[in-house]
């Protein structure tokens, strides 16, 4: 999937202070919550994604909170969010 300029992003659930601990396929340092959204949504595999509003840090994963509750924690400066496809 490709993201373009015109696309817009779209999310479905998104979850203050929790994460999905232990599922990320990716990482990667960005500066905004936003492109890591769009990093998911390029990402076929994504399906949800944390986001640390501290480190920067962007987890993208290809399990959500539903399909392995016991991996969802509470986190302090993180976002969980689960993106439509």
């Amino acid at each position: 999937m490709v993201i373009t300029a015109n696309q817009t992003c779209e999310q479905k659930a998104s979850e203050m202070h929790y994460a999905l601990a232990g599922h990320a396929h990716n990482a990667i340092k960005l500066n905004e919550y936003q492109s890591c959204l769009k990093a998911c949504l390029g990402d076929e595999k994504c399906v949800s994604f944390n986001y640390n509003f501290v480190t920067l840090l962007c987890e993208l994963s290809d399990k959500t909170k539903g399909m392995e509750p016991a991996s969802f924690i509470e986190k302090e400066y993180s976002t969980y969010t689960e993106v439509l496809r």
